[in-house]
């Protein structure tokens, strides 16, 4: 059998100095050229024990339900069979957060969108509810000091809060409590990465997580403080520098740093 089955997964997100992606670049072109990691890809420093759990259940569960008349009878290819159909439900997943993220921006630029989709009815209900007036969507935000870059989803205003940078999430809920709802749960890691957006504006607007909840047509806001906010982007700066360290790579050059 394949000493390497399963490896690092990288999207390789870069971006330019100038906010232009350069998707797809390698770490040695990334050095070349001077290209700066996406928010994304620094965060990835931390670890995730949720989800390296979730993703080794997927893995144990295809591989004890794959039907025996599908199996291959080769081990290498089994493996890889297996491998696979356990990154179905990630691949699925995130296809359909696609699919919101696009409505959900189409429906703040009242542009045309599947008025068929339960999930978008209930995104365009927030919208109307919420949302004064659209700055921007879908920005490619630069930090030019530090050396990072990233895609943010909107900037707002906001009824009640002023002027948001916020963060659409389709997010998998689970039931819980006497009464057996939907709770939301709101990840320190979204923070990170909207804390590390804010700072490449050079305003200070309210940062907020907005959940669509993919089991029900729901959705959840939270406004983070700027407290919140300021302790995660110290902690963004410690991970940006953890992640020189490991790649060896500074996107800043020596003499312009």
């Amino acid at each position: 059998m394949a000493k390497e089955l399963i490896t690092p997964e990288s999207t390789n997100h870069w971006y330019k100095p100038d906010g232009e992606p350069a998707y797809g670049a390698t770490l040695r072109e990334a050095r070349k050229q001077y290209l700066f990691p996406s928010v994304t890809e620094v965060i990835k420093v931390m670890a995730s024990p949720g989800l390296e759990a979730w993703k080794q259940t997927m893995l144990v569960t295809s591989a004890l339900t794959i039907p025996d008349d599908e199996k291959s009878n080769d081990l290498d290819a089994l493996a890889k069979q297996i491998i696979a159909e356990s990154r179905k439900p990630a691949m699925d997943a995130a296809k359909r957060g696609t699919e919101v993220h696009n409505g959900a921006e189409a429906i703040l630029w009242d542009n045309k969108w599947d008025t068929e989709d339960a999930w978008l009815n209930e995104v365009y209900n927030w919208v109307q509810s919420n949302v004064l007036s659209v700055e921007w969507t879908e920005k490619s935000l630069v930090n030019s000091e530090l050396g990072y870059a990233g895609k943010a989803d909107a900037l707002i205003d906001h009824q009640e809060h002023g002027m948001c940078l916020i963060d659409w999430k389709t997010s998998n809920l689970k039931r819980s409590g006497k009464k057996n709802e939907y709770k939301p749960r709101f990840f320190e890691k979204w923070l990170l990465q909207l804390a590390a957006y804010r700072e490449c504006l050079g305003t200070n607007p309210h940062v907020v997580s907005v959940i669509i909840n993919s089991n029900e047509p729901q959705i959840f806001e939270k406004v983070w403080t700027d407290e919140e906010v300021d302790e995660a982007y110290k902690i963004f700066v410690n991970l940006f520098h953890t992640w020189c360290w490991t790649k060896k790579y500074n996107p800043i050059p020596q003499e312009a740093a």
